[in-house]
């Protein structure tokens, strides 16, 4: 078969359902592997925004190279979330319209063997044509969509994984800080629960972006921004949750402001 949807598909049937979904699921995973590790040196980068010296007037080189990594690896992460989203549509548009006549096959005894493989395990629900059924709108479309995903969304233990670092690089940085309790507090919040949620927010809005008419350089510059706007935006409001949180249960180690 050297049409990959087909081929999947083919794979669901022909081995009772679990490896197709599998082998599916491990190539979304593959997907997203390279945008989680990506996301992981964004985080650890975003506490050095600052590339001028306020005090001195002058530029730190130290933070031109950090907000250039930065910026590099915030394109790169929604470069590759496009992408992502872009093959989830293919796939999508090919199961839509899928018809087991239409699908090439490199070797015509294969196409045999398929059809008499579903034809035995869909005999009772229709034989092709209820199997071509529930790949465009049925419980195989469903399925399969759930193992693709529908956003590109990583699910909340990628994210909680992928700043793991932050987490013990900020309880470390402020454990003999004044005010070690609230960056505790928004450190631990930040991590299991901002961050997750900023990650969410993005997802969404690159997926409606992909559905705009476009130039694909616009598309990555403003899917850049929101990457950024959302971080930065739930960052600012967890920081200031928890400074009030701190004054309001334990009352010392708590930011002034």
């Amino acid at each position: 078969m050297r049409r990959p949807t087909h081929a999947r598909v083919f794979s669901h049937v022909s081995d009772g359902g679990g490896d197709g979904r599998e082998s599916l699921a491990s190539e979304a995973t593959g997907r997203t592997s390279s945008l989680a590790e990506s996301l992981t040196f964004t985080l650890a980068s975003l506490s050095p925004l600052y590339a001028i010296d306020a005090t001195r007037a002058q530029v730190s080189f130290a933070g031109v190279f950090y907000g250039l990594n930065m910026t590099a690896v915030v394109v790169y992460a929604c470069h590759t979330q496009l992408a992502f989203l872009d093959q989830v549509k293919r796939i999508e548009h090919d199961l839509r319209h899928f018809s087991l006549a239409r699908a090439e096959c490199s070797d015509e005894r294969d196409r045999q063997h398929v059809e008499r493989v579903i034809e035995k395990c869909w005999a009772k629900r229709g034989g092709v044509a209820g199997f071509e059924r529930s790949v465009r709108s049925g419980p195989i479309y469903d399925a399969l969509q759930r193992a693709v995903g529908r956003y590109g969304l990583l699910r909340y233990f990628d994210v909680v994984v992928a700043t793991l670092g932050v987490l013990f690089l900020g309880l470390g940085l402020h454990a003999h800080n004044p005010h070690d309790v609230s960056h505790a507090i928004t450190t631990v919040t930040g991590v299991f629960i901002v961050m997750p949620l900023a990650f969410a927010g993005h997802a969404k809005i690159t997926a409606t972006l992909g559905r705009v008419a476009m130039p694909y350089g616009c598309k990555l510059a403003l899917a850049s921004f929101a990457f950024v706007a959302c971080v930065l935006s739930l960052s600012l409001a967890n920081f200031s949750l928890g400074r009030e949180f701190c004054r309001a249960t334990v009352g010392y180690g708590c930011l002034r402001g």
